[in-house]
């Protein structure tokens, strides 16, 4: 078979990853009262989610049960996730 051209490549990258299922919550920090968004998985409770509120995060409704949020992961990286509703 033919190796993967770049466009390939850069399609796979840009592909969503299956992160989990869990409860959407909204927690503020104890001392700096900053607002963040966390979703641990129903059993491991594997962290899934874990980002600040902040001003430059964009939602973006896809349909009626799923919207992209747009933000910044734990590392300060921007980051874009995905969320399914029931």
């Amino acid at each position: 078979s033919a190796p993967a051209s770049d466009d390939a490549k850069s399609t796979a990258k840009m592909a969503w990853k299956e992160r989990g299922v869990g409860a959407l919550r909204i927690n503020q920090h104890k001392t700096n009262k900053k607002y963040r968004l966390v979703m641990r998985a129903d059993r491991s409770l594997r962290l899934i989610l874990n980002t600040y509120i902040i001003p430059q995060i964009t939602l973006k409704k896809v349909n009626d049960k799923s919207m992209t949020l747009t933000g910044v992961d734990e590392e300060g990286k921007p980051a874009s996730w995905l969320m399914r509703f029931a």
